[in-house]
């Protein structure tokens, strides 16, 4: 039990940092190639040392099954607990992580649109911000249209 709900054994920050590991993770491997700058960005973002304090990773550094469940259970409470901006905050984090070998592939893209909408955010709202980063990328097409393909 946490202070911020009393039925989960997950705090708020825990269960936002399974569900972002867990979905960098399929990003990072969606193009089937794991590159140095994709390591890079996740060993950034997600210290071992971070994983291991929320009980994620255990001595060896593997998965645990606290980290299965905060993942399974980030799924039903994200969308309800979290805010519009927390969840576009997520969204965020999500996209960087798809963007951090210089390449976004359709697979990604997918991806991205499948955890905003576990969130809870509804395709315009995805739109709407990806909108807002439009002169931070190039060569790629920052629209949901073509990821639902």
């Amino acid at each position: 039990m946490t202070d911020d709900d009393p039925t989960s054994e997950f705090d708020l920050h825990d269960l936002r940092l399974a569900f972002a590991y867990h979905v960098v993770h399929q990003i990072v491997g969606a193009d089937q190639t794991l590159d140095a700058s994709e390591l890079r960005f996740v060993k950034h973002r997600f210290p071992a040392s971070k994983l291991q304090r929320a009980g994620f990773l255990d001595a060896s550094g593997g998965l645990t099954t606290r980290y299965t469940r905060a993942a399974g259970e980030a799924v039903i409470e994200l969308p309800t607990r979290l805010t519009r901006l927390e969840k576009l905050a997520v969204l965020d984090l999500l996209l960087d992580a798809s963007l951090a070998d210089g390449e976004f592939h359709p697979a990604e893209g997918r991806l991205l649109l499948h955890a905003a909408r576990l969130l809870g955010l509804s395709t315009a709202d995805v739109d709407a911000h990806l909108s807002t980063r439009e002169g931070e990328v190039t060569d790629i097409e920052l629209s949901t249209q073509e990821w639902e393909r």
